[in-house]
């Protein structure tokens, strides 16, 4: 499935679509909360489905239905580690929505 990449910035446009978002963690709730600031540096709220939280300060990549709220609920997430060049990957998500043949 292609899904498109986003920032907290570009979330908006894609209410009810599945999306790919690439974080670093900020805070995980009890409740399976995670708080994400994302490749703009903007802050995104995910519900997540597949484990109750993730360690703070890990770069996650999460796969998910983006609701009425702007949060998305997860359907997938990879861990990257606690170490991304969070920059370039921004730029790209701006290209692969300029682009999308290429992604």
């Amino acid at each position: 499935m292609n899904t498109p990449r986003v920032n907290s910035e570009l979330i908006g446009n894609f209410k009810g679509k599945t999306v790919r978002i690439v974080g670093r963690v900020l805070s995980s709730m009890e409740d399976g909360t995670t708080i994400l600031e994302s490749s703009d540096g903007g802050q995104v709220k995910v519900k997540l489905t597949s484990t109750n939280g993730f360690q703070q300060d890990l770069y996650v990549e999460v796969i998910g239905k983006v609701e009425s709220d702007m949060s998305i609920i997860e359907s997938s997430t990879v861990e990257f580690g606690d170490a991304m060049d969070i920059d370039s990957y921004n730029k790209m998500v701006l290209l692969s929505l300029q682009f999308p043949d290429l992604f």
